[in-house]
């Protein structure tokens, strides 16, 4: 290729080009004269392939914030328990989806795993009812993974707005008149 000029390339690669730049394009900047990049041009905002892409990420990131509602941690598990056995403990609060539990090289446990329900639901009740349980000789830890606390509050805030809490109002007494 001549300077300043690019190699030639299919009308893909120019809209995933396009797509990328215009996600790196600071805000208040505008996109580049003739809407975009190459002949296919993904025009001044990206284009169906930048919306496809987004949407994708979107979905993505949705997927992602629902399934940390509806998991658990179990720690302080005894060493010796296996997938199984948490499994036939934890389902009595709803349909288990997964118990991941990582393993020592030896095949012993970790000594924690994590369960996945199929609604935020099942897993609150099973975090309220077996925090502290006894199982297998030892006082379990029942908790919300890391990255629950955010996918908790842009679930309420996403949530439609219901009627609102009346409010307690306390009049105080002995107070002097006029």
């Amino acid at each position: 290729p001549q300077p300043g000029t690019r190699p030639a390339t299919g009308a893909a690669t120019e809209t995933a080009l396009a797509a990328a730049m215009a996600m790196a394009r600071p805000a208040g900047f505008a996109a580049p004269l003739g809407g975009g990049v190459g002949a296919a041009g993904a025009g001044a905002a990206g284009g169906p392939a930048l919306a496809a892409a987004l949407a994708e990420q979107q979905a993505a990131s949705e997927a992602a914030k629902a399934k940390a509602l509806r998991r658990i941690y179990v720690g302080s598990l005894h060493y010796a328990l296996k997938e199984t056995d948490v499994l036939g403990v934890f389902a009595a609060f709803g349909n288990v989806v997964e118990v991941t539990m990582p393993m020592e090289p030896t095949g012993r446990s970790k000594g924690f795993c994590f369960v996945e329900y199929d609604s935020p639901a099942s897993a609150t009740q099973a975090l309220e009812t077996m925090n502290g349980f006894e199982l297998a000789g030892r006082s379990i830890k029942v908790g919300r993974p890391d990255g629950y606390q955010q996918a908790a509050a842009q679930h309420a805030s996403s949530a439609p707005a219901g009627p609102p809490t009346p409010l307690a109002l306390h009049v105080p007494t002995g107070l002097p008149t006029g």
